[in-house]
């Protein structure tokens, strides 16, 4: 009967030493993932501060992961840049003269030093003493900060993400290395992973950022040539159509003379009105886009660019058609000049795309607080594809009848950027090939 209770008691007291381990291990996963969570938090928070991360994650391993002093770099070309530091309490009011002392803001990755070499070769290095860390410093401050921070070990661990080094961290503690626990072992393999990924996403915000301001610039930079060279042109350009235009009007030239004067007009012509269009979407996109809203009569304003383009539209034995229930005044705030402009680049456009024998139709509608106008014409139509890209920049119907149709692609993205600086909307409704097409756009009732 002794025996069996003497076995029973050192069954319990195996059980009782086994479940004390498991609870020991389970509370140190805990710390593991409750230090990651932190970090994660903090990552998650910010990913544009890389600086702010940085004193966070050292403060967080400082505070929760017993390190003594802590510092995060990261590799900028071939420089260290020093991010964060950090230390335990018992060293806060040595950190101010020692922190420039131990650390450079900027170290060269060629330097001869532990935490060089660390980046360098992307392994981890431990230090088992701070002397051999800062040989070039004072023994007796060295030893000073190592005996009041209770400092035994210093690990230096690469920052490596895809296989390249972006930094490092040092980490100096009481611990010696061969007697760390197990779940800081596994908290180091899993902070490295984390902050590495960290600063390599903030970094590459950076860079984006930075690349983004330099297309900013250039884009500036293209848009203030393309209004100077345009400027430039227009003027010479204006001269040479009325050269012609005064040639032409000889009636004792030859007939082949003239042809090559009508063809150097209409050249000239179709030119300076890319220049206009390249003016227009500069202005636009440099915000000097000037609108004068004032009442406008668009009923008016449509019947003189059907006088305007009357002789395009017989050109092209095409009809303009005013709807007979719209020819009452449809009064709207807008600016008259700019109007005009995108109504005669739809009725344009209309002319060109419908086929001979066609019609273009104008017809008005009310909407809530607007009057919209509709131009529909019986031409080829548009499909559903190009219905969506209608409005950008450069577009062109990717049809070949249409591909030989002279134009800069700029019109309709020029209608759409006047409409709407006039507070409307513009966009085009078509049944598909060959059943035409409406062009619509609203402006304010007056």
């Amino acid at each position: 009967m002794p025996d069996t209770q003497a076995f029973s008691n050192q069954n319990l007291s195996h059980i009782t030493e086994e479940l004390y381990k498991q609870n020991l291990e389970l509370t140190e996963r805990n710390k593991t993932l409750s230090i990651i969570q932190r970090i994660d938090d903090i990552i998650l928070s910010n990913v544009t501060d890389l600086q702010q991360i940085a004193r966070q994650i050292a403060d967080i391993i400082v505070r929760h992961a017993e390190g003594k002093i802590v510092a995060l770099f990261s590799l900028e070309h071939t420089i260290l840049k020093r991010l964060a530091f950090a230390t335990s309490h018992h060293l806060e009011a040595q950190a101010d003269e020692f922190e420039p002392l131990f650390f450079k803001e900027h170290i060269s990755l060629s330097d001869t030093g532990y935490l060089a070499t660390a980046v360098r070769e992307k392994r981890s290095i431990t230090i088992a003493d701070f002397l051999h860390l800062f040989p070039a410093l004072p023994e007796e401050k060295i030893t000073t900060i190592r005996d009041i921070g209770t400092i035994t070990t210093t690990t230096i661990y690469p920052l490596i993400v895809r296989d390249e080094a972006i930094g490092a961290i040092l980490i100096s503690r009481s611990d010696i290395e061969e007697n760390l626990k197990e779940y800081y072992e596994d908290l180091m393999k899993r902070l490295v992973i984390d902050v590495g990924i960290a600063i390599s996403n903030t970094l590459l915000y950076k860079h984006i950022q930075e690349a983004n301001l330099k297309l900013q610039q250039m884009d500036h930079m293209k848009d203030e040539f393309v209004s100077l060279v345009s400027h430039e042109l227009r003027t010479p350009l204006t001269t040479v159509k009325g050269f012609i235009s005064v040639l032409m009007e000889e009636a004792k030239l030859p007939d082949e003379q003239k042809t090559m004067l009508t063809l150097a007009y209409s050249s000239t012509d179709r030119l300076i009105k890319l220049v206009n269009d390249m003016l227009d979407v500069s202005r636009i996109e440099s915000g000097k886009i000037n609108i004068t809203i004032q009442p406008l009569n668009l009923t008016e304003s449509v019947m003189n660019c059907f006088k305007e383009l009357q002789g395009e539209a017989e050109k092209h034995h095409v009809t303009l058609i005013m709807e007979e229930k719209s020819k009452s005044d449809h009064m709207v705030l807008a600016d008259t000049d700019k109007t005009k402009e995108v109504i005669i680049n739809l009725l344009n456009n209309a002319i060109k795309f419908t086929p001979t024998g066609g019609n273009i139709t104008v017809s008005f509608t009310e909407d809530t607080g607007s009057i919209v106008t509709n131009i529909t014409d019986t031409g080829r139509g548009i499909t559903g594809e190009d219905l969506s890209k209608l409005f950008e920049k450069f577009t062109r119907l990717q049809e070949s009848e249409t591909r030989k149709t002279e134009g800069t692609g700029l019109g309709l993205y020029i209608s759409k950027s006047i409409i709407e600086a006039q507070k409307g909307r513009i966009w085009v409704t078509s049944s598909g090939r060959d059943m035409g097409a409406t062009f619509s756009f609203s402006l304010p009732k007056s």
